[in-house]
C-alpha cells in the first residue's frame, strides 16, 4: 500500500473553505473607484485568475456592465476609456499580468491592481 501526502489536499480544502468569508470581507473594502463603467477587463494567469472568472461568471446574467477575463498579453480591441482594468497577481510579480498592466497604464486606461506581494509599483489595493 502507497502513502500519500495529503497535506496541500488539506490546505486547499482550507482554502476553500473560506471563500464566502473571503467573498464578504472584500465586498467591504472601500476600491476608491468612483467613476461608472460600461466594461471591466480582469487580467491574471493561472490560479489569479479564478477570482476574475468568478465574477466575470456570477456578473453574466445581472449586469449591465461587461466583465470580461484576459489571460493573454495583448489588450482586446473593444478596450476603451469606459473599461476598469483590473491586475490580479498574488505575488505581484507575474510577467505577464504586468506587461498588461503597463500596456492598460500606457493606452490611458484606469487600472486597480490587486495584489498580495509587493509588484506594480505601488498597487491601489494590498491585501
Amino acid at each position: 500500500m502507497m502513502d500519500f501526502d495529503t497535506d496541500s489536499l488539506n490546505k486547499m480544502a482550507e482554502e476553500i473553505s473560506g471563500f464566502t468569508d473571503d467573498l464578504s470581507e472584500a465586498i467591504a473594502v472601500d476600491s476608491c473607484v468612483r467613476k461608472r463603467y460600461k466594461h471591466v477587463l480582469i487580467c491574471g494567469m493561472g490560479a489569479s485568475a479564478i477570482g476574475g472568472a468568478i465574477f466575470a461568471d456570477s456578473m453574466y446574467y445581472s449586469s449591465k456592465v461587461s466583465v470580461d477575463v484576459a489571460k493573454t498579453m495583448y489588450l482586446p480591441e473593444w478596450v476603451d476609456k469606459d473599461t476598469l482594468f483590473v491586475a490580479c497577481s498574488y505575488s505581484g510579480e507575474t510577467y505577464e499580468t504586468i506587461f498588461m498592466y503597463k500596456l492598460a497604464l500606457d493606452a490611458g486606461l484606469d487600472v486597480v491592481a490587486v495584489t498580495h506581494g509587493r509588484g506594480f509599483g505601488t498597487p491601489l489595493l494590498n491585501f
